[in-house]
């Protein structure tokens, strides 16, 4: 069967968790960055999504997904959920299979359009490519928060005492010129009285 020539991409994935339930889209709605991992070739999905302000983050089982159904079977997604595996505040996700590769998504439904010719493999992938609204938080490895801060302050602290002499030169420019003095008159007191 031949594509249309459009798809909906990025159609809400239901989301499950000790009873729990939401979608993708419902996800992203409330403040969830969510990233996908889609395996096209072997037919399986897994996301991965974390909330700033809460400080939660969350990821799925590995779940098997068929791209090509779901690409011409609107109905697929009845079927498919996504069981958490793993939702918790403060964890760091180390993956164990390297080979899983996580990408920012947008979870929003939106429809994609191409000519016949310019179909490809990729074009089965259900998540549309997301922008991220993720701060990156870059810091060497071998520094901890408080060095980092301590670090800052330190550089902060030597531009502080130039910042502060440029200041009053400026003030002293903005006063205009300076009065030249030429003469003080001094009085003497008078010392006879003692």
């Amino acid at each position: 069967m031949m594509s249309p020539g459009y798809q909906i991409l990025s159609r809400p994935v239901k989301v499950d968790w000790a009873g729990w339930r939401s979608d993708t889209r419902t996800l992203q709605q409330h403040g969830w960055e969510i990233s996908a991992h889609q395996e096209l070739e072997n037919d399986r999905m897994a996301i991965a999504f974390r909330h700033s302000q809460m400080g939660m983050r969350g990821l799925s089982e590995l779940t098997a997904f068929e791209y090509e159904r779901n690409f011409h079977d609107q109905d697929y997604l009845q079927h498919v959920q996504l069981r958490i595996s793993h939702l918790a505040g403060g964890f760091k996700l180390v993956p164990i299979d390297t080979s899983m590769q996580f990408y920012p998504i947008d979870a929003r439904p939106q429809v994609a359009t191409w000519k016949g010719e310019e179909f490809t493999f990729d074009n089965f992938a259900h998540f549309a490519k997301g922008f991220s609204t993720a701060k990156q938080i870059i810091m060497p490895p071998d520094e901890d928060v408080d060095q980092l801060l301590a670090r800052i302050l330190q550089k902060q602290e030597a531009g502080k005492q130039a910042y502060f002499e440029e200041k009053v030169r400026q003030a002293h420019r903005d006063a205009g010129p300076m009065p030249t003095v030429h003469a003080q008159i001094i009085t003497l007191a008078d010392r006879r009285a003692a």
